[in-house]
């Protein structure tokens, strides 16, 4: 049984910060200071510096209230 390509998802390793910021919507900048606080997990390979999705999700499920916004954040 062979599986259709559409179901397929496939999912980089790495992201760059320029597509993590598109992918969440937030700006470069914030995705930097993200990283720079340990807030978001990051690796440095040589020069750059690369994102696991991993990370995002675990981030973005970290920061995510079901209940709305409390204490003015």
């Amino acid at each position: 049984m062979s599986v259709p390509i559409r179901s397929v998802k496939s999912e980089k390793l790495l992201y760059k910060v320029p597509e993590v910021s598109k992918l969440t919507g937030l700006g470069s900048s914030t995705i930097w200071r993200l990283i720079w606080k340990g807030i978001l997990p990051a690796c440095r390979l040589g020069g750059t510096v690369r994102v696991p999705p991993e990370a995002i999700k675990q981030i973005i499920k970290e920061h995510t209230s079901a209940a709305g916004f409390s204490n003015g954040k």
